[in-house]
């Protein structure tokens, strides 16, 4: 004989306590709307705990009439039509009805029976998830107006460009050296590194730049451009090792954190930005076995005579004419394109500094109408 388990119906009798509770309640003899005590938080609290070890505070839980109910107001608030909802079968046959009359995409992840038991199937629901991942991001690529890609260090390390945070192999071949005597193990640290004489400063950032500029164009950056093909789209992004400027035109990039192909003024005495690449090169060549430069090959400013800096991100950063510009092309961009359908794309993107890329998306997903935000970060 088969004994249906459902959600709500049993068939079996129910306990005495629950027989006689329900009968004091019958007794009263008033049947109108009543509010939920602390008594009910308190029952709920402990089944949580005592089954699955997990602490429930009373201000997570929302009330509402019934399962069902639940299921399709959760649907409705983090979907939207045409969305994709995953359930796990066997289930409860509403979770299928809920689904599928709010226009959503049903997406199956079967359980799997093993001994008499049922159990999660992680490798089929991460393909799947995946899969529809790939669908959406197509989807939202195509309808989008315009594109607004906001790019951080993690293009450039899915390039397999990880010497910034890593000790990996460009940084061994490259900055080998500098490690034995200085014991620093990646390039960020090599780069704020308290170095004793300016010789020894400049050996190491000719040596870095010249790694990172002449380095090969990432295949994530190509991959962006076919994507990005024939579409309307700006870049806007904190890297400063110029792999975006290979490939796409300057006009659609703001590099708001500056590029490592300049020079400022370290004092900031002008408002002027030089070509650093030359330099930088006759710099690399000319490091000795001590990892210093000549004295008199330092760059320096023509105006005032203090020591030149690279044009990035920094204590002594010129946001002169240059920075302006960049946000000015950005902004132009942004105002034209606001009552559009546009696709705000995060690319690599952590959370060392939020306040570049990340939160003024978020605030701009939020505020337009037509806005759709999509973030692409293993960490997320």
């Amino acid at each position: 004989d088969t004994l249906p388990l459902w959600v709500a119906d049993m068939d079996f009798e129910t306990v005495p306590e629950v027989k006689e509770r329900l009968k004091e309640v019958a007794d009263r003899g008033i049947y109108g709307y009543s509010m939920l005590g602390d008594g009910y938080y308190h029952a709920l609290k402990n089944w949580f705990s005592e089954r699955f070890g997990w602490q429930v505070e009373k201000d997570w839980v929302i009330v509402t009439p019934g399962v069902v109910f639940a299921l399709a107001a959760a649907v409705r608030a983090y979907t939207k039509e045409g969305d994709s909802v995953m359930i796990q079968r066997p289930v409860y046959h509403p979770f299928t009805n809920v689904v599928k009359e709010n226009g959503r995409k049903l997406v199956n992840n079967p359980l799997v029976m093993e001994n008499g038991k049922y159990h999660m199937d992680y490798e089929d629901m991460e393909r799947k998830i995946t899969e529809e991942q790939v669908k959406l991001f197509a989807e939202h690529i195509k309808e989008a107006a315009a594109i607004v890609v906001g790019a951080a260090s993690g293009m450039s390390a899915a390039a397999g460009y990880r010497h910034y945070y890593e000790r990996d192999k460009d940084f061994v071949e490259n900055l080998g050296d500098f490690e034995k005597k200085y014991g620093y193990h990646n390039s960020f640290d090599g780069f704020y590194y308290h170095y004793r004489t300016s010789e020894e400063r400049w050996a190491f950032i000719a040596r870095n730049l010249c790694m990172i500029l002449d380095a090969r164009t990432g295949q994530p950056y190509y991959d962006l451009s076919e994507i990005l093909k024939d579409k309307n789209y700006y870049i806007l992004t904190t890297n400063q090792d110029t792999q975006f400027s290979r490939i796409f035109s300057e006009e659609k990039i703001s590099a708001i954190q500056g590029d490592w192909r300049y020079f400022q003024c370290s004092r900031r005495c002008h408002d002027e930005l030089y070509d650093s690449v030359e330099t930088l090169h006759k710099l690399n060549d000319a490091i000795g076995p001590d990892l210093r430069v000549p004295t008199d090959m330092i760059p320096r400013c023509p105006k005032c005579g203090a020591e030149m800096e690279p044009w990035v991100r920094s204590w002594v950063f010129l946001e002169g004419k240059k920075y302006h510009e960049e946000h000015n092309k950005l902004n132009t961009f942004l105002k034209k394109n606001m009552h559009k359908k546009v696709l705000f794309l995060e690319l690599g993107v952590g959370r060392m500094t939020p306040m570049f890329i990340q939160e003024p998306f978020w605030n701009l997903t939020y505020t337009w109408p037509g806005a759709f935000y999509i973030t692409i970060n293993p960490r997320d």
